[in-house]
């Protein structure tokens, strides 16, 4: 059987190169249309057209049903109650840096007179300065110094410390509980024992310093007589002092003047 021409071509013939490529496509048949709008369709004749009325998500009842409601905001208070209330608080802070810079301006003086002179000039001028704070500032000191203590001190403080046993203030009590058993610790025996044998007048010599310690000695025993009643008082009374009172034990402390 004899080969036609075109035949041997293909069998005998070196082949060209495979392009296993697919070839580009000039234009995509299915393109996206355009607008996004659905293609209108006209009504076939003879039938009625109807068109879905559009629901909004906000007026549907099952939408609306997992909707969270709007959160209410909280009211912020207004700009005059703002400023009210940084008004009373500067008012506030003006007076306690009044108080604390006139309780400072008695402590530099206390510190100054007992730097050139005696403790007993401090502590009159904490006492005369009428500043409670600071009065118990110094007696506070004091109490760390007993070996400083004179029966002169013990005769200043003495009608203060009673003012301190009537504050709200537990700080001011504790103070005063302090100095009282310190001075009953160091001047109770020797307030007994002039209160016992005052001096005789019929001497002709007269002893001015024995005259001199025993008008200190009546008056401190005048004003711890007056102390052991206020605080057998305030120990039965209600108050934060009955407390204070009971823990120091100082009724018990008066025992050295019987």
């Amino acid at each position: 059987m004899e080969l036609r021409e075109e035949e041997r071509k293909q069998i005998f013939e070196k082949r060209l190169k495979l392009v296993r490529t697919p070839p580009k496509r000039t234009h995509d048949p299915f393109q996206p249309p355009v607008d996004d709008k659905p293609p209108t369709v006209l009504p076939s004749a003879g039938r009625p057209s109807y068109q879905h009325p559009r629901v909004e998500p906000s007026e549907d009842p099952v939408i609306r049903a997992f909707i969270a409601p709007p959160v209410s905001q909280p009211s912020r208070p207004s700009q005059s109650k703002d400023s009210r209330v940084v008004g009373e608080i500067r008012t506030n802070h003006i007076d306690v840096c009044q108080i604390l810079k006139s309780r400072l301006s008695v402590l530099k003086k206390a510190r100054s007179e007992w730097s050139v002179s005696d403790p007993k000039i401090a502590l009159d001028l904490a006492i005369n300065s009428g500043n409670q704070a600071a009065l118990v500032d110094v007696l506070n000191v004091l109490y760390l110094k007993r070996t400083l203590w004179t029966l002169d001190m013990a005769v200043a403080s003495l009608p203060d410390l009673r003012l301190l046993f009537k504050s709200k203030y537990d700080a001011y009590i504790v103070c005063g509980c302090n100095v009282l058993k310190l001075i009953l610790k160091s001047f109770g025996p020797v307030i007994k024992t002039n209160m016992a044998s005052p001096p005789s007048h019929g001497a002709q010599a007269v002893d001015i310093t024995r005259e001199e310690r025993y008008e200190k000695c009546h008056t401190c025993h005048s004003h711890l007589m007056s102390l052991r009643e206020d605080i057998w008082r305030l120990q039965n009374a209600p108050g934060p002092a009955s407390k204070l009172i009971r823990e120091q034990a100082l009724v018990d402390v008066f025992s050295v003047l019987d």
